[in-house]
């Protein structure tokens, strides 16, 4: 079963995104800010993780990338956010740089986020060596 993470600071993202994913079958992790995001990633060794780029003040998202792709720089990673991409684009790409493979934009659309969680997993597949 494919394990993924979600670090979001919105309870009602991070509970949103558990139903969509956990009503397909994954087994799914959350976490409230980067701190218990690291932990987990660290213990769990998640194949996925989707994470909110544009968090409060006290956690930042792209600051948290840069660790997981530090600590586990074969992770995938899938960007979160419910600010328009015109208004994101510097963050974004800050993110783009680090190594998120995808975004998800808020308000969630069930169907997107399957398409990215599938399309990450297809590609960490590819990458895996033969």
């Amino acid at each position: 079963m494919l394990k993924i993470l979600v670090i979001d600071e919105d309870y009602r993202a991070r509970y949103a995104i558990s139903r969509i994913l956990g009503d397909n079958g994954y087994e799914v992790l959350t976490a409230a800010d980067d701190a218990r995001g690291l932990y987990l990633l660290d213990r769990e060794s998640p194949d996925i993780v989707i994470i909110d780029i544009v968090m409060t003040p006290e956690t930042d998202g792209i600051e948290t990338v840069s660790k997981m792709r530090d600590r586990c720089p074969q992770a995938r990673i899938v960007g979160l956010s419910g600010v328009s991409v015109a208004g994101i684009l510097d963050p974004m790409q800050a993110a783009i740089t680090l190594g998120v493979h995808d975004l998800i934009c808020k308000p969630l659309d069930p169907t997107e986020v399957l398409r990215c969680v599938g399309q990450s997993h297809a590609l960490s597949a590819d990458l895996q060596p033969s």
